[in-house]
C-alpha cells in the first residue's frame, strides 16, 4: 500500500502527499526525464561509428546494444515511475476526501479495535481498584465452578509451544551394476535419507503449534478455550508462573507450572491481562505490574495510530 506522508513527521504539519512540491515531484521529475534518456541515448547511438576503429569491432558492439537497450528501458522505467507517482497522488486525494478502499476499512476497523480494547482495559483496571469488579456474563454452554464468575468472552488466536516424537524412515537400496550407475544409486540414497532426518528434526523441535481461532471465556479463576478437538481447554490462574503480554498486539503468553506455555491474541487480552494481575496480584499489581504499565502506555499510540488513519496517514 501506498504510503501517503506529506512533507512533515508532525502530526500537526502533516500535509496530504497529493498537496507537497514532493509528492508531485514523484511523477512529474521521471516524466522529464523520459524524453531526456529517449533523445540522449538516440545521439549516442547516433555517434558512435565515428569511433568504431578505435573501440573494436566487439567493443562497438557491446556498446551499441548497451545503448540502444537505454533507448528502449530508460523511458519506460521512468513511465513506469510517473505511473506509480500518479497513483500515489490518486491515493492521497481519495483518502484526503474519506474515500477509503477495502483494505484502508479493514485497517482502520483494526486501529479502531485495539483502541477500543485498550480503552476498555483501563477503564477495567479502574473499576477493579475502585472496587466494583469486572461485568459480569452468564453463558449458557458452560458451567461454573461453585463461585465462579465469568467476565469477558470472544475469539482468540489460539497457540501452544512444544516439541513432538517424529519418525521417519530411511532407504538403503542394492544395487548392482556399472560403477558410476552404482554410485548414482547410493548418492542418490544419501541425499534422500539426509532430506529425511532434517526434515524430521524440524518437525520435533520445540516450536508454536496448534493454530487456530478459538472461543475463549475469562473468569475470575481461569481460561476456557474451546478446541474443536478436545472440547473446552482450562488453564487456571493459580497455575502461572510467568506472563508476557504484548499491548501493540493485542496478545500474552503465559507460563505454566505444569503443562505447555499458551499464546492467546484478540480484543479481549488487555481486559483479560487486568484480570489476572487483579487475581494473583491485587490492587497493588494492577498500579505497578510491567503488564499494567505497558498496556497505560499504549494508550496514547492506539489512539494516535486511529486518529492518523481515518485522517488518511497510512
Amino acid at each position: 500500500m501506498a504510503s501517503d506522508r506529506g512533507t512533515h513527521d508532525d502530526p500537526d504539519d502533516w500535509t496530504p502527499e497529493h498537496r507537497t512540491v514532493r509528492g508531485h515531484a514523484r511523477w512529474f521529475v521521471p516524466l522529464l526525464l523520459a524524453p531526456v534518456f529517449y533523445y540522449g541515448c538516440a545521439v549516442l547511438l547516433v555517434l558512435i561509428p565515428s569511433d568504431r576503429d578505435g573501440i573494436g569491432a566487439l567493443g562497438f558492439s557491446l556498446l551499441t546494444l548497451v545503448i540502444a537497450a537505454c533507448v528502449i528501458l530508460g523511458p519506460v522505467v521512468c513511465l513506469v515511475f510517473v505511473v506509480r507517482g500518479l497513483r500515489r497522488i490518486w491515493i492521497s486525494w481519495r483518502r484526503s476526501r474519506g474515500h477509503f478502499s477495502r483494505r484502508d476499512r479493514q485497517q482502520i476497523a483494526e486501529a479502531r479495535q485495539g483502541h477500543e480494547a485498550v480503552e476498555y482495559a483501563i477503564r477495567l483496571r479502574e473499576d477493579l481498584l475502585r472496587g466494583r469488579g469486572a461485568p459480569i456474563l452468564r453463558p449458557a454452554d458452560l458451567m461454573p465452578a461453585h463461585g465462579e464468575v465469568f467476565h469477558l468472552r470472544g475469539a482468540c488466536r489460539y497457540q501452544r509451544f512444544y516439541g513432538q516424537d517424529v519418525t521417519y524412515t530411511t532407504s538403503s537400496p542394492m544395487a548392482y551394476g556399472r560403477p558410476l550407475f552404482v554410485a548414482a544409486v547410493m548418492l542418490t540414497s544419501a541425499a534422500s535419507n539426509s532430506a529425511a532426518r532434517s526434515s524430521a528434526a524440524a518437525a520435533a523441535r520445540a516450536q508454536w503449534r496448534e493454530h487456530q481461532v478459538l472461543d475463549t471465556i475469562v473468569t475470575d479463576r481461569r481460561l476456557f478455550c474451546r478446541s474443536a478437538a478436545r472440547g473446552w481447554l482450562t488453564f487456571d490462574y493459580g497455575g502461572i508462573t510467568a506472563f508476557h503480554p504484548d499491548a501493540p498486539s493485542q496478545s500474552i503468553v503465559l507460563e505454566f507450572e505444569r503443562g505447555n506455555p499458551l499464546y492467546l491474541s484478540g480484543p479481549i487480552v488487555p481486559a483479560a491481562t487486568m484480570i489476572m494481575v487483579g487475581h494473583r496480584l491485587g490492587a497493588e499489581g494492577l498500579r505497578s505490574h510491567a503488564s499494567v504499565q505497558q498496556l497505560l502506555a499504549s494508550r496514547g499510540p492506539a489512539a494516535a495510530r486511529l486518529n492518523a488513519l481515518e485522517q488518511g496517514r497510512f
